[in-house]
């Protein structure tokens, strides 16, 4: 995960986080992403769910990663 381009931006209930990453060769293939949220001062966790999946091909690229929940 690379600082630039990185960041995260709340309006009422939505959260858009934008992340900058790359991969090495040996992560190449289809993989699962998994969110958790969690409310800061009291005991609120969502755990972790399975939001969204990627396909990780070794070029360099931009991934798009969205939740529909």
């Amino acid at each position: 995960m690379y600082g630039v381009g990185t960041s995260a931006v709340g309006s009422g209930n939505t959260l858009t986080l934008t992340v900058n990453f790359g991969f090495s060769p040996s992560f190449a293939g289809d993989r699962i992403i998994y969110m958790a949220a969690r409310r800061n001062g009291d005991a609120f966790n969502s755990g972790w769910q399975a939001a969204g999946s990627l396909t990780v091909e070794y070029r360099q690229a931009v991934y798009t990663i969205q939740s529909t929940k």
